[in-house]
C-alpha cells in the first residue's frame, strides 16, 4: 500500500469513527479535553503501524 492511500484510509477511518470514540471517551473519562487527546493519541498510533 503506498503513502497516499494509508493516509486516504486513515482519514476515511477518522471521518467515519472519529466523533463517535471522541464521544465514547468523553462519556468514560468525563473530561471533553482527555477524550480529545486520547482520540488524536489513537488515530497517530494507527499511522505509525500503517508505516506513516
Amino acid at each position: 500500500m503506498s503513502a497516499a492511500a494509508a493516509t486516504i484510509d486513515v482519514s476515511a477511518l477518522y471521518a467515519l469513527h472519529g466523533d463517535w470514540l471522541r464521544n465514547w471517551l468523553r462519556q468514560h473519562t468525563r473530561c471533553s479535553y482527555r477524550a480529545a487527546d486520547l482520540v488524536q493519541d489513537t488515530f497517530c498510533r494507527v499511522m505509525e503501524r500503517m508505516g506513516r
